[in-house]
């Protein structure tokens, strides 16, 4: 039996440039980018870099990315 396509997420790694505190694990955010705006979960947060889980793959190479969090 094939996985379920819903269950597939796709994992992107970025450096913090402000920390913030309400900025945590298991939290939900919205991404940014020029191609619109994903709902996204964090996965991790370590000092600078942080994790983040989407259920859309992105192309983040050559982009600039913009986190919204919300309180």
């Amino acid at each position: 039996m094939e996985g379920d396509k819903e269950d597939e997420r796709f994992l992107y790694g970025f450096r913090v440039l402000q920390p913030n505190d309400k900025l945590v694990q298991g939290g939900e955010c919205n991404l940014v980018t020029e191609g619109g705006d994903d709902l996204v979960s964090v996965i991790s947060v370590d000092d600078d870099r942080i994790v983040l889980a989407s259920t859309r793959p992105g192309d983040l190479i050559n982009q600039r990315a913009m986190l919204v969090i919300y309180p």
